[in-house]
């Protein structure tokens, strides 16, 4: 079967494809029942074991740490929102999908790319649409009313619920060819371009770089590291105020460990999950992505494809002491390690982020 089928993108359909992979995919209602369970549970046992009176004066502790999952759970819900307003390069946007027996082609916001089937991790489905996974938390989103029950079941066939995992499976990246072309398993070949490139660059993502553009993220972006800051403070001036005269070593056999229970579920299950993503998407390790920079756009290429990107549709430029980030939204970008620049294209960059600086200005 070969056929293609059309879609644009509204919000609503952002925030129901983010409600469905951040439940069914990156199950992250468990982790805030698992949460929720060592709250209500150490507040049982202090019920059933020190009595009423000791409860009341716990009591605002467990308020505390319930006023934090209901925090964590508004700031995702308002992210979803400030990602979609942020994502110039999606809005008013039309992506093609071309079926063919053997490989998806998938062309729109001015990128295109060619995936082997065996490359999309999972789909998932609800009634009123597929997602097709090409990472835990990236894909792609085809309403079911532009499909027909035989295209649809062609897609169920191609791209089962879960795939199995093969031992000898090899990264994607590592048939990436250094030239402007993709190998045949990738896109078609182009080596010819319209103009040509003010600098060029390439950047291979290793798990060093991977962890670095979480943790820009995490401080600079979504700004969650205030959470543990603030509960941590919050914490100690309980201790300080309703048992202060009992001494600072009361403190620390009561509340200390407490404060070391948060630091574990925010600062030290992040980086494990954010290690467990990185293991389950094989397309992400070592993935070398070519960069070529023009005067008003860039285009980056991967081992699926490649995306024409012009500055004006950025959402901003992140730079850190050792890489630059070309961020299309909120929280997804292109990272272009500052090692691997040519001479004059930090600059370039650099005056590039001023310019969306004032161009964001000028919209607000």
């Amino acid at each position: 079967m070969d056929f293609k089928v059309s879609n644009d993108y509204t919000y609503e359909e952002y925030r129901q494809f983010n409600r469905v992979i951040s439940i069914r995919v990156l199950h992250q209602p468990l982790l805030i029942g698992i949460i929720s369970l060592l709250v209500f549970g150490q507040a049982a046992y202090i019920l059933i074991t020190k009595g009423t009176a000791v409860f009341l004066r716990i009591l605002p502790l467990e308020i505390i740490y319930i006023v934090m999952i209901a925090f964590i759970i508004i700031k995702a819900m308002v992210n979803v929102k400030k990602t979609w307003e942020s994502k110039q390069i999606a809005k008013d946007a039309v992506v093609t999908f071309h079926f063919t027996p053997e490989k998806l082609e998938i062309s729109g916001m001015d990128s295109e790319g060619t995936y082997e089937y065996e490359k999309i991790k999972r789909r998932v489905e609800t009634d009123t649409h597929v997602y097709l996974m090409m990472q835990s938390n990236l894909g792609y989103i085809i309403r079911k009313s532009g499909l027909t029950p035989e295209q649809l079941e062609f897609i169920r066939e191609k791209c089962p619920k879960h795939r199995k995992r093969s031992k000898d499976t090899k990264d994607v990246a590592a048939n990436d060819s250094p030239q402007a072309g993709i190998s045949k398993e990738g896109a078609v070949e182009d080596t010819a371009e319209e103009e040509q490139p003010l600098f060029c660059a390439d950047t291979v993502y290793g798990l060093k770089t991977y962890l670095k553009y979480s943790h820009v993220m995490y401080m600079r972006v979504s700004r969650l590291f205030l959470v543990p800051v603030i509960m941590v403070i919050l914490v100690t001036l309980y201790f300080y105020f309703e048992f202060g005269s009992y001494g600072v070593g009361y403190f620390f056999k009561e509340g200390f460990w407490r404060i070391l229970i948060i630091l574990f579920i925010i600062d030290v299950i992040r980086p494990v999950m954010i290690l467990i993503g990185w293991k389950r998407n094989p397309s992400m390790r070592n993935r070398k992505q070519e960069y070529r920079f023009y005067t008003d756009r860039f285009r980056v290429q991967g081992s699926a494809g490649k995306s024409y990107i012009p500055y004006n549709k950025l959402h901003r430029i992140i730079e850190t002491r050792s890489d630059f980030y070309l961020m299309i939204s909120r929280n997804q970008g292109f990272v272009v390690g500052k090692k691997d620049c040519p001479e004059g294209l930090e600059s370039f960059l650099s005056q590039k982020s001023k310019d969306i600086k004032a161009l964001r200005a000028y919209r607000m």
